[in-house]
């Protein structure tokens, strides 16, 4: 091992680490900030705290694009740069096109164009469903604490096919902020995953 892996190793570390302190803090950021619940992560562009999701979205975006993951190892189909890429691409996307507003939000620029929240949410649901392949497909091939990334891997897509049932069978006027919650325990289980992935016990692991 070369004086500059360490170096490199703790860079790994500490960008998964900055990743998911993000992820688990974004929602309850968004809360506090406006002391207000909407029905969804996504709805809180059209409040006071529009500057602070897309900050992060756009940050979580530029982060995951310029992530240096392993390259592709014998055996495995795709390689973590091709995952982080294409999730950072997604996570701009939804920062770049906004949700759909919804009855209760009148602000200045709301709009209620259905097809564009339709491409917003598109982009939401293949942002987590990446993530959460990094972290089912990805991070066990260190070696540590497998069973617990596989696990947020799972409950990751599990929030993400809530999500689904939620529109699908319209539970929205039983529950309201739905989708605001499988969200959250979507980010949060993103987040955990990132944030042990980054801890400085993993240090001595080579992925």
């Amino acid at each position: 091992m070369t004086q500059e892996q360490p170096k490199i190793n703790y860079a790994y570390r500490a960008l998964r680490r900055t990743i998911g302190f993000m992820g688990i803090l974004l929602p309850w950021t968004l809360i506090a900030w406006t002391k207000n619940i909407e029905p969804s992560i996504s709805h809180y562009y059209y409040t006071e705290a529009s500057a602070i999701f897309t900050g992060v979205l756009m940050a979580f975006g530029l982060m995951l694009i310029t992530y240096p993951g392993h390259s592709k190892k014998e055996g495995e189909i795709i390689g973590d740069n091709l995952i982080t890429t294409f999730a950072g691409i997604f996570a701009i996307a939804t920062a770049l096109i906004p949700t759909e507003c919804h009855a209760g939000q009148s602000h200045t620029f709301c709009h209620y164009n259905g097809d564009q929240g339709t491409i917003h949410l598109l982009f939401a649901g293949a942002f987590l469903a990446l993530v959460g392949a990094m972290s089912y497909f990805k991070f066990p091939l260190g070696g540590k604490h497998v069973k617990f990334y596989k696990a947020m891997g799972i409950i990751v897509w599990a929030s993400i096919l809530l999500m689904v049932l939620y529109f699908a069978f319209g539970w929205s006027k039983y529950f309201e902020e739905g989708v605001l919650v499988g969200e959250i325990i979507g980010v949060t289980a993103f987040g955990l995953a990132w944030l042990i992935k980054g801890r400085p016990k993993e240090m001595g692991i080579s992925r």
